[in-house]
């Protein structure tokens, strides 16, 4: 009876020590700058478990895959050109709203030498992709990237995550969350 008894004291004391989690509920949390305030264009580094790893002016990697309409995609046949390659999920709400900034900024700066790329990270593949990609009119290629890819690209931590790859073929800048049209007109001014 002792033990019991010493044992429900010993919880008791836990949960009231800890708030079994809860007590930080119901409080007022600062509110957070926006996406676009938080976003540092361009990034000079990421850093992964602790080791620094160069994104920027760095070469972007070689990139060669299937894309969803069964032509083959390497991004070095786009070099001369401006390449916005963009790691995104079908299930990830940022990508959906951002999906149609997209398409329409494709259409826009298309002839003015701009190249987007897709990159799913969908695990169902393109029998996933390929109805999202259907219902918003998608035209650009879009390539299936799996954890190498992202890696290679210096990490995609948080969907989505957009990198843009000068007419040189190096890697300038970094958009870490949704794109805002006014953070992407400025980078595509100042590259194109």
């Amino acid at each position: 009876m002792i033990k019991r008894r010493s044992l429900l004291m010993v919880m008791v004391a836990v949960m009231a020590g800890f708030g079994c989690g809860l007590r930080d509920q119901g409080k007022e949390r600062p509110a957070e700058a926006p996406v676009a305030a938080r976003t540092v264009v361009p990034t000079p580094e990421i850093t992964t478990i602790g080791q620094p790893v160069p994104i920027i002016g760095r070469e972007a990697p070689r990139v060669r895959s299937r894309a969803a309409d069964g032509s083959v995609f390497d991004l070095k046949d786009h070099r001369g050109k401006v390449v916005l390659v963009n790691f995104w999920a079908t299930w990830c709400a940022p990508c959906i709203v951002e999906t149609p900034l997209l398409v329409d900024t494709y259409s826009a700066f298309r002839d003015s030498g701009l190249v987007v790329v897709g990159v799913s990270l969908d695990r169902e593949g393109f029998e996933a992709v390929n109805p999202f990609l259907k219902r918003f009119n998608v035209d650009y290629p879009v390539i299936l990237g799996g954890g190498n890819l992202a890696r290679d690209f210096g990490g995609a931590y948080i969907l989505p995550t957009t990198f843009f790859v000068d007419r040189k073929g190096s890697i300038v800048s970094r958009i870490n969350g949704r794109l805002h049209d006014d953070v992407l007109i400025t980078e595509l001014k100042r590259l194109l």
